[in-house]
């Protein structure tokens, strides 16, 4: 069984791009993260960007398309619709879904679910529906807003072939339940579910162990056709202390926000200080050619990144040592 979803190692197939590094000092991204409005239909108590987002905004419809086609033409592979905002009440979504289709773009939607059409989203390569529990009372406790209907989550799956993943944060209201929550998504037609804790919160701290316990059984859940992944489970995002000396991810990965700002990379969303460009005032060459990149000693945050950048890292070493000793 190889969990190839959320691989470190995915670079390989994109050598070309880290090259490119070497040689120009940037490359064309392989995927732009896309938010196209801070506008959501949750409450989420523990939104990360919910103070960024306070500025309601959406992208221009013809500047985005603009830019997709630039991106498109350029080489990108893949578009990530994501937070920001819940992208599928952005007013373009349908269109830009389907921009990125004609154009050759692969597709990907990190969403609430509230907005899962299987006519607009059936050629995705996969959706990650946040969810966090299955139980009514519960999701509105965590989420301030009724469930979602997910019927169509089979059809999207066994029809269409997307691959749909649930995720869970886990919270003081929702750890006691995270096997029923698995259960749940495979019997609803999820293919695989991503668990992690709350971030930047002591409200898991007294009931680390038995998180733990939890998770270990849950892993023994996956199987060829679901699979349970977890993320970091006590994860303190302001602790900026990095296992690797340089941030390949900026130039391989691009993320857009909902005022046209171009980051490094979505953990920074929102930060205006790390904005380095604006598709509304930049073409995507001038964006590549006046991207700097961002210093691991510069960058505030625990890397969420930290695997795919130890990879990278050591593919781009001129001289590895020992390669002939497996």
């Amino acid at each position: 069984m190889i969990n190839s979803e959320y691989s470190p190692h995915k670079i390989v197939h994109h050598i070309e791009r880290l090259e490119s590094i070497k040689k120009n000092g940037f490359c064309v991204p392989v995927t732009i993260h896309l938010a196209p409005t801070t506008c959501c239909n949750c409450q989420c108590y523990y939104c990360y960007v919910r103070d960024y987002n306070r500025n309601k905004c959406d992208l221009d419809r013809n500047c985005l398309f603009s830019f997709l086609e630039s991106v498109a033409q350029l080489g990108a592979k893949a578009i990530e619709f994501t937070g920001g905002g819940e992208p599928t009440v952005y007013p373009y979504f349908d269109e830009a879904v389907a921009k990125c289709h004609e154009l050759n773009l692969d597709v990907g939607l990190v969403t609430n679910g509230f907005h899962l059409n299987p006519q607009v989203l059936k050629n995705a390569k996969w959706i990650r529906v946040s969810i966090d529990t299955f139980d009514a009372d519960q999701y509105f406790e965590i989420r301030y807003s009724k469930l979602p209907d997910l019927s169509c989550v089979k059809k999207l799956s066994l029809k269409y072939g997307v691959v749909m993943g649930a995720s869970c944060v886990i919270t003081a209201h929702n750890y006691k339940n995270l096997y029923s929550f698995v259960i749940t998504a495979r019997e609803l037609g999820f293919n695989n579910v991503w668990l992690k804790g709350v971030e930047d919160s002591d409200e898991l701290v007294p009931f680390i162990d038995e998180i733990r316990v939890a998770v270990k059984e849950l892993l023994l859940l996956s199987t060829n056709d679901f699979r349970v992944f977890v993320g970091d489970l006590f994860r303190n995002s302001q602790d900026t202390s990095k296992s690797f000396r340089r941030c390949m991810f900026q130039h391989v990965a691009m993320m857009v926000y909902a005022d046209g700002s171009v980051y490094p990379c979505c953990s920074l969303q929102g930060r205006s200080e790390f904005a380095y460009a604006n598709i509304y005032n930049d073409s995507i060459e001038e964006i590549l050619s006046k991207k700097t990149e961002l210093g691991v000693e510069e960058c505030p945050l625990n890397c969420f990144w930290t695997n795919k950048n130890k990879f990278m890292e050591y593919i781009m070493l001129d001289n590895p040592r020992h390669v002939n000793f497996m």
